[in-house]
């Protein structure tokens, strides 16, 4: 496995509120991750796997504030990498969204 670590990020946009996005429709895989809830943002992002919703996600955040997380952390074993396209977020309110940073080997 290469060494090299690359940074990549994402915008993503809850066009209306319940209705989660995907962060990746392809397949990428991540040693950390970083979501900031956009400072703009009047509601909770929600972050999760494909079931995200307001009353079932594994963390959520609010307006200018960060997640952070790295594989291990989510108990990853052996390669320590998850798959970007299946973490997805969701928001209370539409409109809102997140900046997402990722690094992934290359």
């Amino acid at each position: 496995m290469s060494a090299l670590v690359k940074l990549g990020h994402v915008n993503k946009t809850v066009a209306t509120a319940g209705t989660r996005v995907q962060l990746s429709t392809t397949s990428k895989l991540i040693t950390d991750l970083i979501v900031q809830a956009n400072s703009g943002n009047s509601g909770v992002i929600y972050v999760g796997d494909s079931t995200v919703s307001s009353s079932v996600f594994a963390i959520a955040i609010t307006a200018g504030n960060t997640l952070s997380l790295t594989a291990a952390d989510m108990g990853q074993g052996g390669s320590y990498e998850l798959d970007l396209k299946d973490l997805w977020i969701d928001a209370s309110v539409g409109t809102d969204g997140a900046s997402i940073g990722f690094f992934y080997r290359v």
